[in-house]
């Protein structure tokens, strides 16, 4: 009970260090969302509603102890603490804006026009994925994204027009009924409603857009399974899923599907166990996504520190786990880590909130901002690495688009 206190505790204390600043596009709310969720619910989970840990139910591994919780736990609320400082310290940064610069008309379409036709292709293929996905390389998933992102950018600058709500949909039914890839529709979501909220000049969603939020939340997990419903033609299991997604809270998913506490728990008892401490070499490793493994045959995988760390009791990498990018801090740089790599995070990101984003309609650093922020989910949840694929592969029309008007602007 004292650990979940210390946390409700740092979550306050968070958000009140922050009051005057906080809004649903400051990085310190995507932070308090990733801690809540990640870390918060899923200690309630286990202490007071009876959720599993993981592998308790297994003979043959080694379940994460409740010991283990608590730690983690508590490292996760030193690192959220850490956070703020690091929001609070760049808003006492003053910082040059930059010049307003609208976006242009012509070359948004062509932008977009380019990376739809892209992509399209990419996405078909990519519909015939057995839900496994196995063989299938995360960059022609990224790429299967690019009509979504265009539509997205046709609708940040025009407004949300029935059409393009109308070509939209379809791109995200059929991600959605696929099932393993649904987390793929999360970023361009939030980027819309952040986009409708801009339009609005509103800072925090109204009512409708919570409802939403809310039944999005009850019917997520279970798009996996109408997914398989849907591509075996059983309509009774479809309706039966889809009404049991807001009927069944708590035998739903309300439970933590990753368990990201226990995963990062769990990794720091591994590291302690092997003596591992990798200095920021797994950060170093980052920049080599750039170059094709057949020009570099040895080329380090990003993954290398999760195989080091696993054992039989716990076959993380075996099972394709992740460890949060707490656990890339803690593996990195032990406990400084936790404190160093989270300061770090909050100092820049509220940099780039300041200097980017505003409520100016079709700005090009408010989308440039919009566009890139939504990688957070990906980047707490995964890993710093996750800034290269998700802030920068994903996000290639972005780059496109900014590099396009910074660098060749003419008057219209």
């Amino acid at each position: 009970m004292i650990n979940f206190i210390f946390d409700i505790i740092c979550l306050v204390f968070s958000a009140y260090l922050l009051r005057k600043d906080i809004n649903f596009f400051h990085p310190m709310f995507f932070y308090l969302f990733f801690h809540i969720y990640s870390f918060s619910y899923r200690y309630l989970e286990v202490k007071f509603l009876g959720g599993d840990i993981l592998y308790q139910n297994s003979i043959y591994l080694q379940a994460v102890s409740l010991s283990e919780l608590n730690k983690g736990l508590f490292w996760a609320d030193i690192s959220l603490l850490f956070f703020s400082f690091g929001c609070i310290l760049s808003n006492k940064i003053k910082i040059k804006e930059f010049k307003d610069l609208n976006l242009c008309k012509d070359k948004v379409i062509i932008s977009a026009l380019i990376f739809f036709l892209i992509g399209v292709p990419f996405f078909l293929i990519t519909r015939d994925v057995d839900f496994s996905q196995d063989g299938f390389n995360i960059f022609i998933k990224i790429l299967s994204l690019w009509p979504i992102i265009s539509i997205c950018l046709l609708i940040y600058y025009y407004g949300f027009k029935w059409y393009y709500i109308a070509l939209l949909l379809p791109f995200y039914i059929l991600i959605a009924l696929q099932g393993y890839n649904r987390f793929m529709i999360i970023l361009p979501t939030i980027f819309l409603i952040m986009t409708y909220l801009m339009q609005k000049k509103n800072k925090w969603p109204d009512f409708k857009i919570i409802i939403f939020l809310v039944s999005l939340v009850f019917i997520f997990p279970q798009l996996k399974y109408i997914g398989m419903s849907f591509y075996s033609n059983n309509t009774l299991s479809i309706s039966e899923r889809l009404i049991s997604s807001y009927k069944n809270v708590s035998e739903n998913d309300l439970k933590s599907e990753s368990a990201f506490l226990d995963l990062f728990s769990s990794t720091m008892t591994m590291a302690d166990e092997k003596s591992i401490l990798y200095l920021g070499v797994t950060y170093l490793k980052i920049p080599t996504i750039f170059i094709p493994r057949f020009l570099w045959s040895e080329k380090p995988g990003l993954a290398d520190h999760i195989k080091e760390i696993s054992n039989d009791n716990r076959p993380f990498d075996i099972e394709g786990r992740i460890i949060t990018y707490l656990g890339e801090a803690y593996i990195n740089f032990s406990y400084l880590g936790l404190i160093s790599v989270p300061f770090i995070l909050g100092f820049l990101l509220t940099l780039f909130y300041k200097k980017f984003f505003s409520f100016k309609n079709k700005n090009l650093y408010s989308y440039v901002y919009l566009a890139f922020i939504i990688s957070l989910i990906q980047v707490f949840r995964d890993g710093l690495a996750s800034f290269i694929v998700f802030g920068l592969f994903q996000n290639f029309l972005m780059i496109f688009v900014f590099c396009w008007h910074k660098f060749s602007w003419s008057k219209r």
